[in-house]
């Protein structure tokens, strides 16, 4: 993955404003096979079509259609195989080509996209308007705005809709040890913060790790701040991103997919749950989280401010829940399956 900053701009008033990209390029030599490797994962396209179809805007005929296509596909159950290429890149699914055959009798709210996949390359991750630190070095780095926003506008607290910190590339220098670190991620739509967990070493330079405490994406009922995140409430340590929208684009980390109004049952957490609840582990087999493996951090250079080490953690999940409406999917239990977890270094 690289990321540039491309159109950059500095201004009188001590802010600069940049574009960030971000391009991915396959390296064979690193991978442990090719990208044409297939792997069973929840089918997401049709959960979110399952949770469209309970709507009450959904005609009644259009449900009759799409539950009878459904039953004719032998490949489109709660689990599919695909190419790791087409999970992350996009492939175009048979749920969204039969869709868009019955597009007429849909409502206008509902937009079927082109291909399903968790990433898209050559992407953008929006317009960062920052401070430069020219008056004053405590501002270095700090976001003033995001896409031309000082705050979001996705949850239900002026807490939630804070765009705090920087994009955690650069802090203000002479860090502290004992300060608080905001910042601002937009992949998973919020702000966050970190704290100072130890002195280390890299290559000789002496830098502060800072980690993302677990109580950062507990539930209300655990952390009370959270309550504007709950859109809907689910178990400690896991983030609903229904209501995150750029657009039209439906941000889940990079998932995308445009469905118009309508959300995607999909909640990010840590890596094996870490931090989370019991039971979510609990309930799906071969999970065994710790901090070595599944923690984020940040190692940084107190003098400069600058990142020099970071490790970003993060699991897609899909929230599945059972529905009468569909043979394979009556006995189902509710569990929030793990799809895939990213860890950029």
């Amino acid at each position: 993955e690289y990321r540039i900053k491309t159109d950059v701009v500095f201004y009188t008033n001590s802010t600069a404003s940049y574009n960030e990209k971000k391009i991915f390029v396959f390296q064979p030599d690193r991978s442990v096979d090719s990208d044409n490797f297939t792997f069973t994962t929840v089918n997401v396209p049709l959960l979110t079509t399952l949770q469209i179809m309970r709507k009450d805007n959904i005609s009644e005929t259009v449900k009759k259609l799409f539950f009878n296509f459904i039953s004719f596909l032998h490949d489109e159950g709660l689990f599919i195989q695909r190419s790791v290429r087409d999970i992350l890149w996009g492939y175009d699914d048979a749920i969204f080509d039969f869709l868009r055959s019955i597009s007429g009798l849909l409502p206008d709210s509902v937009k079927i996209p082109k291909e399903f996949g968790l990433q898209k390359n050559d992407s953008s991750a929006g317009i960062f308007d920052v401070y430069t630190g020219r008056d004053n070095p405590k501002n270095l780095g700090k976001i003033v705005r995001w896409n031309g926003e000082s705050n979001l506008h996705w949850w239900k607290t002026k807490y939630a809709n804070m765009i705090n910190g920087t994009d955690a590339v650069q802090f203000h220098p002479h860090l502290s040890r004992k300060e608080t670190l905001y910042l601002f991620n937009n992949d998973i739509c919020r702000s966050v913060y970190s704290t100072y967990n130890s002195d280390i070493k890299v290559k000789g330079i002496n830098l502060y790790r800072y980690t993302i405490l677990g109580k950062v994406f507990l539930n209300a009922s655990a952390n009370p701040n959270n309550i504007g995140f709950c859109e809907p409430c689910l178990a400690s340590g896991l983030l609903s991103l229904s209501p995150c929208k750029q657009g039209n684009q439906l941000v889940i980390l990079i998932l995308y997919y445009d469905y118009g109004t309508e959300r995607a049952p999909v909640a990010v957490s840590s890596p094996h749950f870490l931090y989370g609840d019991p039971q979510l582990v609990h309930n799906v087999t071969g999970l065994h989280p710790n901090k070595e493996e599944h923690a984020t951090w940040i190692d940084i250079d107190p003098i400069t401010g600058f990142t020099m080490h970071a490790q970003k953690r993060l699991q897609i999940n899909a929230v599945v829940s059972p529905d009468n409406s569909l043979k394979g999917m009556k006995n189902v239990k509710y569990v929030v399956l793990p799809i895939v977890y990213l860890n950029e270094v």
